[in-house]
Parts: structure tokens; C-alpha cells; sequence
């Protein structure tokens, strides 16, 4: 079972929405439990519906009443009821974001872990004996010679352009999880020319990525590739600084004696 199976955001002022103030209001705690543990249903339902009909057989199991049930499902907003089911409009927003989240990043490792096999030689690459005894070895690619040639009107998923694009996304996702699903088109054929026209190796690149999205006042800029294209070489400058900052920082640290 995966770790987040069952994870869902939760606000912690749930209570004081208005639906659930009345739900309180009316029915008590065992109103706002009933909520509660419906939606927790919901969430582990594919397409998180349920269906109406199982209303008696899950409050026989939770110790409530049917009656109890269908009347927070159906008096307070809560919920809506789609001809047989019943589910949450707040929680599939919530779970559709979490949803998208668990497929870019599915993509993007995916993609890089095929990218660094074929770079690599790790896919097929394996070294083979001739007949004559003498090793083939394998053609291996490495990453700046990746895609150097005219870039295609589209990239594919498994394209160190688009693996990039993903990538990118994701980081900033950690600084926003409400980032809104960029044009990854768009950003592949930008990390297209970073590479060919730029002359920039991916490892330069992923290198200023990360840094770029770690940095408080970067991290707020650079929110494109085109910014980060546009900012490569400032972002370089600034990374070798802090790098050199904190080697003379630790160099002294290490003068003092404790």
C-alpha cells in the first residue's frame, strides 16, 4: 500500500464553514463525525462517488442510523447527489490536484530514468563479444550530445527536453502546490534551445534549476524556462559566489577550536 493511499488535505477550520456550523448546530458532533467519515469513504472510492444504496449497510457499521446519514448527505450543501451516488465537490478539487501532482511527477521520473539509462548506455547498451572474440562496445550518448540536431514540431515524453520541462515544473510545484499545469510543449521547445543554440549541458542545466528554486528571491523569478534561459548566465554567476561564500565560511569554522 503506498504511504499517501489514504492522504487528502484537511482544513482546520473545517468547523467553522457555515454548512458545518448549522450541521453542528442541528445534529451535534455525531453530525459533524458522520461528515467526517463520509468523506473519508469518499476518498478511498475510485472517482470518489459512492453509491446511495449502501447508505443503511455503512451506518449499521458505524453505529449510526440511515435516516442520520442521508440527511447530512442531503440538507447541508455538503454534498452533491449524481443520479445513484453521492460524493464531495471540495474534495474532488483537492484530490484532482493531488491527482495531477502523482502524474507529472510519474512522468518526470519515468522519463529521466529512461533519459539516464540512454545516456548512459544502460539500456541495451550492455558490451557484447564478436565472433572473433574482440568487445563491441556500446554507442553511448552523453547528455550534451543529446538532441543536436533540428528539433520536431513535437517532443516526446521520454525527451530530455520534455524530461526538463518536467522536471522544472515539479521543483516549482514544492515552492506553490497550487501552481497552475504549464504548456510542457512550450517549455520542452524553450529547453530545446537552451541546449542546441545556448550550448548548455543538461547537467549545467538541472544544477541551475535546483539552485534557482531553492533560492528565496529566485525561486519567485524564475518561474519559466524562458526566465531561466533568460537568467542562465547571472544564475550561474550567482551559484558560483554562494558557492565560494560558503567555502571561506566553512574554511573559518573549521579555524575554530572548540
Amino acid at each position: 500500500m503506498a504511504i499517501d493511499a489514504y492522504y487528502f488535505s484537511h482544513d482546520s477550520n473545517a468547523k467553522d464553514d457555515p454548512k458545518c456550523v448549522l450541521l453542528i448546530e442541528q445534529l451535534g458532533l455525531e453530525g459533524y463525525g458522520i461528515y467526517w467519515v463520509l468523506i473519508e469513504m469518499l476518498r478511498d472510492q475510485p472517482g470518489y462517488k459512492y453509491p446511495l444504496a449502501l447508505i443503511p449497510a455503512i451506518s449499521r457499521r458505524y453505529n449510526t442510523t440511515s435516516e442520520k446519514m442521508k440527511t447530512v448527505i442531503s440538507n447541508y450543501g455538503l454534498f452533491e447527489i449524481d443520479e445513484n451516488d453521492f460524493f464531495s465537490i471540495s474534495l474532488l478539487k483537492r484530490m484532482e490536484h493531488l491527482d495531477n501532482k502523482r502524474i507529472q511527477a510519474s512522468i518526470a521520473g519515468k522519463a529521466s530514468a529512461q533519459a539516464w539509462r540512454r545516456a548512459n548506455g544502460r539500456s541495451t547498451d550492455v558490451q557484447q563479444e564478436s565472433d572473433d572474440g574482440s568487445t563491441i562496445k556500446p554507442n553511448v550518448t552523453t547528455p550534451n550530445e543529446i538532441n543536436t540536431s533540428c528539433p520536431t514540431n513535437k517532443f516526446a515524453d521520454e525527451s530530455i527536453e520534455f524530461i526538463l520541462a518536467c522536471e522544472l515544473y515539479n521543483l516549482m510545484l514544492s515552492n506553490n502546490p497550487k501552481l497552475k499545469e504549464p504548456n510542457f510543449q512550450a517549455w520542452a521547445k524553450t529547453f530545446d534551445l537552451i541546449i542546441r543554440r545556448d550550448k548548455k549541458s543538461v547537467e549545467d542545466i538541472r544544477l541551475i534549476m535546483n539552485w534557482s528554486q531553492k533560492d528565496a528571491f529566485w525561486c519567485t523569478n524564475i518561474l519559466s524556462p524562458d526566465k531561466l534561459r533568460k537568467q542562465f548566465e547571472q544564475l550561474t554567476l550567482k551559484r558560483k559566489a554562494e558557492s565560494k561564500k560558503q567555502i571561506v565560511t566553512d574554511r573559518d569554522y573549521s579555524k575554530v577550536k572548540l
